[in-house]
């Protein structure tokens, strides 16, 4: 996977926007944008930054090419349901589902109460399931 401030980069130039624009408007604070490199940051910052440059979480990760955008919603509260939608229609068990992504089955726990993933595991889990990542997400 490309890193995400790479991506990020690529679609700012495409938007005609800057970091300094994301700052300026409020979506991110000020500075941050130079830790990019070094980190994703995390997933209520991401939805405010693909509302903003009105991108699909898919388009902005570089998972597909076409921009298939919707408003996310900043409030996700369905991403535990939306993930158990998935398994049970996959047929795949918690148990499998964890044991193949090496994840702990702790992680079930937080998401049902609410945590988001980081995104590099909602990727992880988009593409072990096949889907997009907005297939996990709530939009308005």
């Amino acid at each position: 996977m490309t890193k995400f401030s790479e991506n990020l980069k690529d679609i700012l130039i495409e938007k005609n926007k800057t970091f300094k624009d994301l700052a300026k408007d409020g979506i991110i604070a000020n500075r941050t944008f130079y830790h990019y490199d070094c980190y994703t940051p995390f997933l209520p910052t991401i939805l405010k930054i693909a509302n903003y440059l009105k991108v699909s979480l898919d388009y902005l990760t570089n998972r597909i090419s076409y921009n298939n955008f919707k408003v996310y919603s900043l409030n996700q509260t369905n991403f535990y349901k939306n993930l158990m939608d998935n398994l049970k229609d996959q047929n795949i068990s918690q148990n499998k589902f964890a044991k193949d992504l090496k994840i702990g089955r702790a992680n079930f726990t937080y998401w049902k109460h609410g945590k988001l993933p980081k995104l590099e595991s909602l990727i992880l889990i988009a593409d072990y399931l096949n889907i997009n990542i907005d297939d996990l997400l709530d939009f308005e």
